[in-house]
């Protein structure tokens, strides 16, 4: 069993979605124990409730989405309280307590239940849970074996969390949290592929903040800092959420619109310069306002190459800062 259970994530891995890992964990539980249902539940911080990610067997009671109350339910006492429940009669030995709510009426006569805390360095995060129509108790052998599970379910979640923190530390800017540039070329180079795929265009926008050196000089790098993370939030909150926007460089962005073309992007690029030369920046006593210049290029109107896409914005960003700044210039370039 518990080559079983180191083994158990041969099919999965940091990438995996968690669909696959509580797929995985139902196998190897329906390959060594007898159950009536397996509910497995992850804890939401935000609101201090338990969800249900995975329900196998009977459903006509709580299945995937809902809820466990933390206080007052069988399981929400696992997560709370830390502790593993076993028991052959659950009502009998938890009579102030619903399985997942406080006042549930389910009618379904659940009897023997198995509930063990999914741990993270010693903290509860979620639950697995065996239950039984008839009152033939799980054993202690039972319990032991799915502790293992548990735990080997916790490191694996623990690895991918931290994994993950690394991958999103490497792919975005520290300071804009945006996509930095490594990260934004191979994002770019993937919406090209997509666009091509469903024969759609997209937009690229570069953009340049205008004499921001004099920024730095006159009121220090802290200063330029704020400058820069702001200008980034400013494009953000610009954008749609479909639209990937990155930190090209020093005061340097990039917007990726998908889905559309210049004429149609013309609006949303004079809309970030109109936010940007509008808003008042102001960090500890010091106030100022602040310009942008933006350059647009087309796919594939313009070229169906990465290089060219980028080339033919910056030449028209550029354009635009030599015409005074604060404006927007489309490419008329082409192959």
């Amino acid at each position: 069993y518990l080559d079983r259970i180191l083994n158990l994530f041969e099919t999965v891995d940091i990438f995996s979605d968690e669909e696959v890992i509580y797929d995985s964990i139902q196998s190897l539980c329906k390959s060594l124990f007898i159950y009536d249902k397996l509910t497995i539940a992850m804890m939401d911080s935000s609101n201090n409730l338990a969800i249900i990610k995975y329900v196998d067997g009977i459903k006509e009671d709580v299945d995937f989405g809902d809820t466990i109350t933390l206080g007052y339910s069988l399981h929400g006492k696992v997560i709370k309280d830390n502790k593993i429940i076993r028991t052959r009669n659950w009502k009998d030995d938890y009579p102030a307590l619903g399985r997942f709510q406080q006042n549930e009426d389910y009618n379904i006569n659940i009897s023997a239940v198995l509930s063990i805390p999914i741990l993270r360095v010693d903290k509860p995060i979620g639950v697995i849970a065996l239950e039984r129509l008839k009152s033939r108790s799980f054993t202690y052998s039972d319990e032991r074996l799915m502790k293992h599970l548990s735990s080997t379910v916790g490191h694996f979640l623990l690895w991918q969390r931290e994994y993950h923190k690394m991958h999103e530390s490497a792919i975005h800017d520290g300071l804009t949290s945006l996509l930095n540039h490594r990260a934004f070329m191979k994002r770019f180079e993937n919406e090209i592929s997509r666009a091509i795929r469903f024969h759609q265009n997209l937009v690229l926008v570069v953009l340049d903040l205008d004499k921001f050196k004099r920024i730095n000089d006159t009121h220090g790098h802290l200063y330029g800092d704020y400058v820069i993370k702001t200008v980034g939030e400013i494009i953000q909150n610009s954008v749609r959420n479909i639209d990937v926007v990155a930190r090209y460089g020093g005061e340097e962005f990039t917007v990726i619109l998908v889905d559309t073309n210049q004429s149609s992007s013309l609006v949303v690029a004079e809309r970030i310069v109109r936010n940007v030369e509008n808003y008042n920046f102001s960090l500890n006593g010091i106030n100022e306002h602040m310009s942008i210049s933006a350059g647009m290029s087309e796919f594939p109107g313009n070229s169906n190459e990465l290089k060219s896409l980028i080339d033919f914005a910056d030449k028209a960003m550029y354009r635009a800062k030599n015409l005074g700044g604060n404006r927007v210039e489309i490419s008329s370039d082409n192959l």
